[in-house]
């Protein structure tokens, strides 16, 4: 069996770098690492000088960090933007976590599943960002950490998607019935 080194591309070396960092250490180029990583079976000379961008962007903004100081409140914050990505239509979405005034946890991301709306949209990253808060507030009881306050509040900007989320009814009496199946 002769198994072969595979030909990385530079373009693949430099989008796979950028991954481990947005990943690790640094939420504000998450998303533009995503949408990078989306063209690495096919990047052009626009990914590279978008890539370079990133670089520059991370060189000139070194000396940021993720700071820990203030209240013990958890900040969970998530949106979406429909149907963005013009090849499959599938929607972007992002989140991100913060304790102690510092992020903790975060992603930007595709949905795996096309949306029709942006309420849609919306509600799958709302759950998609409650499932990891609900995480942490677990994972944080197990620890013995624990919170003045344990509700967990998601900030949303899209009015529609608060309003069901927030409806007493037990389930969506919208056209939105097969997202209460998936997603929660």
């Amino acid at each position: 069996m002769v198994i072969r080194k595979r030909n990385r591309s530079p373009i693949a070396l430099v989008i796979g770098s950028l991954l481990f960092v947005a990943v690790n250490t640094r939420p504000d180029v998450a998303f533009a690492t995503s949408r990078l990583a989306r063209f690495l079976t096919n990047p052009s000379t626009d990914h590279q000088r978008a890539a370079d961008r990133v670089l520059l962007y991370i060189y000139h903004t070194r000396a940021f960090g993720l700071q820990f100081a203030g209240n013990d409140d958890l900040v969970v914050a998530s949106d979406a933007s429909f149907a963005d990505n013009t090849v499959d239509r599938k929607s972007s979405q992002g989140f991100i976590l913060k304790l102690f005034g510092g992020a903790i946890a975060w992603r930007a991301n595709n949905q795996d599943t096309v949306t029709t709306s942006t309420t849609e949209a919306e509600l799958v990253s709302l759950a998609q960002a409650a499932k990891e808060a609900q995480f942490l507030v677990r994972l944080q009881t197990e620890l013995g950490i624990r919170l003045q306050d344990p509700t967990i509040t998601i900030q949303c900007d899209n009015k529609q998607t608060i309003r069901l989320v927030n409806e007493k009814t037990s389930q969506l009496t919208t056209k939105l019935r097969h997202v209460d199946i998936h997603n929660h």
